[in-house]
């Protein structure tokens, strides 16, 4: 895996950290109850968390990626795969 490789995984990664969740909740409720700076405080703490674990979620990765090569991209396409059959099928069943 090259510094590209791992960039672009992390921007990837980065990108969940702005889906709604308990902490962005956490943080709404911070500065309505409190003051802002508590849910300033609260949401730099949350996302120094998110991206430290990002980070540690690109190492675990990069470990099996490297040790098994091919394989590894293999069982990721595969993988990718059944989720968007699995996706597509709930959408089927929703819409009928």
């Amino acid at each position: 895996m090259t510094v590209f490789d791992n960039f672009i995984r992390f921007l990837i990664m980065s990108r969940f950290t702005t889906f709604p969740s308990a902490s962005k909740a956490l943080m709404v409720i911070r500065s309505a109850t409190m003051n802002v700076r508590n849910g300033v405080a609260a949401s730099c703490g949350i996302g120094t968390g998110e991206l430290i674990f990002t980070r540690f979620a690109i190492k675990g990765l990069n470990t099996p990626a490297k040790t098994t090569g091919v394989l590894f991209a293999i069982i990721c396409f595969i993988t990718a795969g059944h989720l968007i059959w699995f996706g597509i099928g709930l959408i089927n069943n929703q819409i009928q």
